[in-house]
């Protein structure tokens, strides 16, 4: 009987210890959940550097090129969106940038976009007016080629990041 008590008593302080080794059994099970543990981790990190890749070439490829203090008066545009009014005669799309300018005056903000690895592209432009007295309602009008290719009566809820990618889908 004191053959089997001296060495578990031995086992027992040397575990308390921090001296002893856990059976292979029990090691083998640790070092998988170790490893899928670090793999987690890991795939964590990788998901988290994706991400970031993605909110920087976003980041990096649009522009707010100007912004100013100024709204649109909905009569100023009142003849150009035969889009949203039928009775409109006259539209937007195929309007020089200079004729913008000169009916609309400076927009309240300009953003240009360029590809990753080219120089900043201005004549790939969205320009915003936010309408006066309606402080959530703006025009967005994209501008391609010193040509207006489309526009859209949108709500405008201020610039963030996700508001600036969806305006150039």
């Amino acid at each position: 009987m004191k053959k089997i008590i001296l060495p578990i008593t031995l086992f027992i302080a040397l575990t308390l210890a921090g001296c002893a080794t856990k059976p292979k059994e029990l090691q083998g099970n640790n070092d998988i959940a170790s490893s899928q543990s670090q793999q987690d981790k890991n795939n964590n990190d990788n998901n988290k550097k994706s991400d970031n890749k993605a909110e920087e070439k976003v980041i990096e490829n649009i522009y707010i090129s100007k912004e100013n203090n100024s709204s649109l008066d909905r009569k100023a545009m009142a003849n150009y969106i035969s889009k949203y009014d039928k009775s409109c005669k006259d539209d937007f799309v195929g309007k020089s940038e200079e004729f913008i300018m000169a009916k609309l005056g400076i927009p309240t903000y300009e953003l240009s976009y360029t590809r990753k690895g080219s120089e900043r592209d201005f004549n790939n432009k969205r320009y915003i007016y936010i309408l006066k007295g309606e402080e959530s309602s703006a025009l967005y009008l994209v501008v391609k080629d010193k040509k207006v290719i489309d526009y859209r009566i949108d709500e405008f809820v201020g610039m963030n990041e996700d508001k600036i990618i969806s305006i150039f889908q």
